[in-house]
């Protein structure tokens, strides 16, 4: 709505709904922040937010309005579980700068686009939209073609925003806007009898790097009591509100559950294939990170990434990358995370030839140390004993790394089991735990999963490696081989584990990890 239109409204006082639904109450309040900036709207579209606080009161919210013609915008939305602008006037840059990562971050966010009366509002939503959605954008408004007055459900209603906890008929407003282009059909909230779409939801998985959601309403109108007295806005608030406090994301991974059963992801498991890394965008303090997405194959091997235990395909198990990128965050400052980069340290080491070790035992895995390379070898004797669960590689050039042959090489320290038969290279299992990571490629532990061998817990980021690693790793001498340097104690490689503070350890830098990565997004695209 906007000062160019014109209409007649009946002589109607501004009053509380009289609430007859019974089906819309919450389980528990929810703290929900309304923001309108008044515009001395002559059609009463200052009292929106005041109507809105009434409904969502209603409902036994915790609600916060905040409103006026110059009101302060929360620079911080964390305090609350929603946001919902409703306003004509454009979004300050203030404002979108606190949405973006607000919504990034996992909340959940009503934005009101209008007709063409309002095209500056239309485009400050444009460009929220713009900075959190991946392709196709919709396009708010930029048209001349009204909505009308009645919208009907449209779509799939994959989230169920017109049938739960209410089922919902129509949704009546007054010369409201559209959508006009660039929205999928199981996007589609409500159209009209044209199959124009006067509202859409966005789930996480839509977001370019985040784990909220987004429902965009062209219409503020329909707030004002008048418009439609026989409108129950409690049911429409009620269903708009459960798909904006869960983001229809039961385990909270930054994939809806409707996207988990489509990718064949666990929609009760918030990282599928225990690798560290969330199913989606999203981070669960304990279970895993964010970092991974079903749209993002870095490998290009046709797998997706949450169901891919080595996303980049260099040997190393995602799940030791993750936890070797919390002890040491973007150590060479691309911003590329170990688990998607081959030479995580960028010391012209490779990873696959760097493994798992950690040769100069400073707890700090070598891929993501830059001070710290394997040592050159032409056979399993100069990496170590007949028992030390170190082998030379010679597929990666020749270079030390824990592991162990079946025969005619290096095997494993005792009480431990090399997954190999033969003269190939596998993994040592059957140890205690040895740190906090989850073993190498070829072992399974507390930290994920990877082909061929188990290892009981597995071993430290620093003890395991590439095919696997001793329990505990090898205790060696600490002079590997640097750039261009074969020099070094021939007698071993220097594999040892991180020790019983490992855990503890891990789980602090995993926190780290998990704000560095959301810092890293935030600070990655701002509104112009």
């Amino acid at each position: 709505m906007g000062n160019s239109r014109s209409r007649s409204w009946p002589g109607l006082a501004i009053a509380a709904f009289a609430v007859t639904c019974t089906l819309c109450l919450p389980a528990s309040a929810d703290k929900v922040l309304i923001y309108q900036t008044k515009n001395s709207d002559l059609q009463n579209g200052d009292t929106a937010g005041a109507e809105a606080e009434l409904v969502f009161k209603a409902l036994n919210h915790d609600v916060t309005l905040i409103t006026g013609f110059t009101p302060t915008f929360p620079a911080d939305l964390t305090p609350y579980d929603t946001v919902w602008i409703i306003q004509l006037p454009a979004y300050t840059s203030e404002m979108q700068n606190a949405l973006i990562p607000y919504v990034n971050a996992g909340g959940g966010v009503y934005l009101t686009g209008e007709r063409s009366c309002c095209e500056p509002l239309n485009s400050s939503v444009q460009n929220v939209l713009a900075n959190l959605l991946r392709p196709p954008v919709p396009t708010v408004g930029a048209t001349l073609i009204e909505g009308g007055d009645l919208f009907t459900p449209g779509g799939t209603d994959p989230f169920s925003i017109t049938s739960k906890p209410n089922v919902l008929t129509e949704w009546k407003t007054k010369a409201a806007g559209l959508l006009s282009k660039n929205v999928n059909p199981d996007r589609v909230v409500f159209q009209n009898s044209a199959g124009k779409i006067g509202a859409a939801a966005y789930p996480p998985e839509d977001l370019q790097h985040g784990s909220g959601c987004v429902y965009v309403a062209m219409d503020l109108t329909f707030w004002q009591p008048e418009v439609a007295p026989e409108q129950d806005l409690t049911k429409y608030v009620a269903n708009i509100q459960g798909f904006l406090k869960t983001c229809g994301d039961t385990d909270g991974d930054g994939l809806s559950d409707v996207a988990e059963k489509g990718y064949g992801t666990d929609p009760k498991d918030p990282d599928t294939d225990n690798d560290g890394l969330c199913d989606g965008y999203g981070a669960v303090t304990g279970v895993c990170v964010s970092g991974e997405h079903p749209l993002d194959d870095v490998d290009g091997d046709g797998l997706i990434a949450p169901l891919d235990t080595d996303d980049d395909d260099d040997g190393i198990p995602t799940a030791f990358e993750v936890k070797a990128e919390a002890l040491a965050p973007n150590v060479d400052g691309d911003l590329s995370p170990a688990w998607n980069d081959k030479d995580s340290d960028n010391d012209n080491f490779y990873d696959d030839v760097e493994g798992t070790g950690d040769y100069d035992q400073d707890g700090i895995p070598a891929i993501v140390d830059k001070d710290d390379f394997p040592k050159a070898c032409s056979e399993d004797i100069d990496c170590g004993s007949a028992k030390s669960g170190v082998v030379c590689d010679l597929d990666v050039g020749g270079y030390c790394k824990p592991g162990c042959r079946g025969a005619n090489g290096n095997g494993c320290p005792d009480g431990e089991t090399c997954s190999s038969k033969d003269a190939s290279i596998g993994s040592c299992g059957g140890g205690a735990d040895a740190g906090p990571d989850g073993g190498g490629s070829g072992g399974t532990s507390a930290g994920g999963t990877s082909a061929g061998g188990t290892s009981a817990g597995g071993t430290g980021p620093d003890g395991g490696g590439s095919g696997g690693a001793s329990a505990g790793g090898t205790s060696a001498a600490d002079g590997g081989a640097g750039k261009g340097d074969t020099s070094g104690d021939s007698s071993s490689c220097g594999c040892r584990s991180v020790g019983e503070n490992a855990d503890a350890r891990w789980l602090a830098a995993l926190a780290v990890l998990g704000g560095f990565f959301a810092l890293r997004r935030r600070g990655a695209k701002s509104p112009s």
